[in-house]
């Protein structure tokens, strides 16, 4: 078995020798020519590099660009067999190229420009790009107005080249406008239109006002009745949530919870029965419809506490339903106990 290894591993060794023996690419050296042996990539640069790579040997910076033929920074076994593959003609040799111009490019021209290897004489020219014309601030020929099409004249300060670009007529607003107030046209001084108020929960989401121009006496009810609705509905949860920790309590403090509850019922129905048909309190009568739905959930689920003689977890958990609170109500308020949202 012993005998079997040293050969497999003697022949091995004779691969691979061979394989440094190799004859270089014929061009001449660039990238891996570390050895710097007249100016050719060899197995030998692999072998350096190689070393490198764990630590045998140390490079400078300028040994590192030129080993580093993958260009990520670190010099690896990937490197090594990189310059290896280039040395038996595996993979093109590849040059280190300087740029020199012959020509500059313009807007006009693209240019000439010499490429030279700084590892051998290899080099070629080169074509380059155009550049973009250089505008400097157009000048105005026509006016443009709110109404009326503009003019103006673009002239390239390297060629000379001109163009002219109409600028359509139309309104360019100041980004001033508010609820009520239009923006300014910088054109012409125009007025635009406000933006009007948003009417989620009968309060103005930008300005804060609570909407009462149009409408006034549904505004006045939905104003008055929603601020009541919630604070009772608060009431109710402070009561029921005084029972946490000791459940034999529920049935007192769900008692004493029910009217407040009822009242804030009421109170909702009011507010949406205020919106009727009105298309700008449409969002507002359909977060109503959801609280009146979560205020019916949760009054039932106090009947069943009340009405059941052995109090569990059961008969608490049918309290579902979430609605977006009024900006200008409390936070929402989650019960531990029955293990639902009420607002």
């Amino acid at each position: 078995m012993k005998k079997g290894f040293t050969k497999i591993l003697t022949l091995f060794t004779v691969s691979i020798s061979l394989l440094f023996c190799l004859s270089a690419a014929a061009n001449a050296a660039l990238a891996g020519d570390i050895a710097g042996d007249d100016k050719k990539v060899t197995a030998s640069d692999a072998r350096i590099i190689l070393r490198a790579s764990v630590g045998l040997e140390s490079f400078t910076d300028e040994e590192k660009s030129v080993a580093d033929t993958n260009e990520d920074g670190k010099i690896t076994a990937s490197d090594a067999r990189d310059v290896l593959r280039m040395s038996v003609g595996l993979d093109e040799v590849r040059h280190y190229y300087t740029k020199t111009v012959i020509r500059p490019s313009t807007c006009t021209d693209p240019g000439r420009y010499l490429r030279t290897c700084t590892e051998c004489d290899d080099k070629y020219e080169e074509d380059g790009t155009l550049l973009p014309h250089t505008y400097p601030t157009p000048e105005v020929l026509i006016d443009v107005t709110c109404e009326t099409d503009g003019l103006v004249q673009y002239v390239c300060k390297v060629c000379g080249e001109a163009k002219e670009e109409v600028i359509k007529a139309g309104h360019v607003w100041d980004g001033t406008a508010t609820c009520t107030e239009g923006s300014t046209c910088i054109r012409g001084g125009h007025k635009g239109e406000p933006l009007g108020h948003t009417t989620d929960w009968g309060k103005c989401t930008r300005c804060k006002v609570f909407i009462t121009e149009k409408y006034e006496e549904a505004a006045a009810v939905i104003k008055e009745e929603i601020p009541h609705a919630i604070k009772k509905s608060e009431e109710g949860y402070a009561k029921i949530n005084e029972s946490i920790g000791a459940a034999g309590w529920l049935k007192k403090y769900a008692s004493e919870a029910k009217p407040m509850y009822e009242e804030a019922k009421a109170s909702y129905q009011a507010a949406y029965d205020a919106c009727a048909e009105i298309p700008e309190f449409a969002s507002i009568k359909a977060n109503l419809k959801k609280a009146l739905s979560n205020t019916d959930k949760i009054l039932k689920q106090i009947d069943v506490i009340l009405a059941t003689s052995k109090v569990t977890d059961s008969n608490y958990l049918d309290l579902t339903g979430k609605i977006d609170t009024p900006q200008w109500a409390n936070d929402t308020l989650n019960s531990k106990l029955t293990k639902a949202i009420i607002w």
